[in-house]
């Protein structure tokens, strides 16, 4: 019976003892791990801040990122992005998707830089619409749209407007027959119409959206960097900890 107690007793000891040092482990860990919030230093709020961007819900998420790829998108293609947005929304409701519309619209442009040269399979259409590709390069991208939409507006058949849709914008540049069909006249409408139901941006807005975002960006980088560099000062002691628990997860079972 004794040498029972002995087992006991000695099972009980060994238990304590790696509680014991698993606890100081584990303390020696929380220390590490207060070193990484220390290595962040005022930046809490801005993390705050970071996860209280998504907070605002998804149609708020949604909202920003719209805003900010229009801008952007805007930029690219050297075109006011209030422009732009009305021009997204005019295909949008001739069912064009705003993804598929953006790319059309760089096709589109490389395909008036290339007539500009000289080259490209754009510059027949330009031509037998008597239009200057040089001049025409020179232009806003609503404008140079506006042009486009004139002339199209004055093509008999459906198959002349798809072949030249497709010269233009490529193959699937067939999607926007149906919004330049109407002329310039047809766009402006549809500019007007999008800003009596208040679907119109200002650039204004989108600027500052654009600024908050490149902002928030930063700020996610900022904090990523803190994060990496608190970690991997902490991971030594973390370590051990993982070890520690393994090593007692033996004698427990």
């Amino acid at each position: 019976m004794a040498s029972v107690y002995k087992v006991v007793l000695d099972a009980q000891d060994k238990t304590a003892q790696a509680f014991s040092k698993l606890e100081r482990n584990l303390d020696k860990a929380q220390k590490a791990t207060d070193r990484v919030k220390k290595s962040l230093g005022g930046m809490t709020g801005a993390i705050g801040l970071a996860a209280g961007a998504a907070g605002f819900g998804a149609l708020a998420k949604n909202a920003l990122e719209t805003a900010d790829n229009l801008a952007k998108t805007a930029d690219r293609l050297g075109i006011a992005a209030s422009e732009l947005n009305e021009l997204q929304l005019a295909a949008n409701f001739a069912g064009v998707e705003t993804q598929t519309f953006n790319k059309l619209m760089e096709i589109f442009q490389k395909r008036v830089g290339e007539a500009a040269e000289g080259t490209g399979i754009a510059q027949d259409a330009l031509k037998k619409f008597g239009i200057d590709a040089k001049e025409l390069a020179k232009l806003p991208l609503d404008k140079q749209l506006a042009i486009i939409a004139d002339e199209f507006k004055n093509i008999e058949t459906p198959a002349e407007r798809a072949a030249t849709a497709s010269d233009l914008f490529s193959n699937r540049g067939i999607k926007l027959v149906n919004v330049l069909k109407d002329g310039s006249a047809g766009l402006d409408s549809a500019s007007e119409e999008f800003g009596r139901l208040g679907l119109a941006i200002e650039d204004k807005a989108l600027d500052q959206i654009e600024d908050f975002n490149d902002s928030m960006t930063k700020v996610r980088a900022v904090i990523n960097a803190a994060m990496v560099k608190g970690l991997s000062e902490a991971a030594p002691e973390m370590e051990k900890f993982a070890e520690r628990a393994a090593e007692m997860a033996v004698p427990l079972v």
